[in-house]
């Protein structure tokens, strides 16, 4: 067999989400008016927090699949 054509395995892992605490919820509308680097970040999780789907986050972030610097999420227990 050919190296190009040996079939590819994909593994998808899920991601567990807790839920936001009121205070955690508070910090990431701060950082999206404060800190317009983690402004796309703290949306996102305001936005799955609320129930939304991915298609539904992607459309109102208007943003592209990229990489994106993670948040510090450390204080929002």
């Amino acid at each position: 067999m050919h190296l190009a054509y040996a079939p590819q395995i994909i593994v998808m892992r899920t991601t567990s989400i807790r839920m936001l605490t009121d205070e955690g919820s508070n910090i990431l509308y701060d950082m999206m008016v404060d800190n317009k680097k983690d402004d796309y970040r703290a949306k996102i999780i305001l936005l799955k927090n609320k129930g939304y789907p991915v298609a539904e986050i992607r459309r109102a972030t208007n943003h592209q699949d990229s990489n994106y610097p993670k948040v510090d999420t450390s204080s929002f227990q």
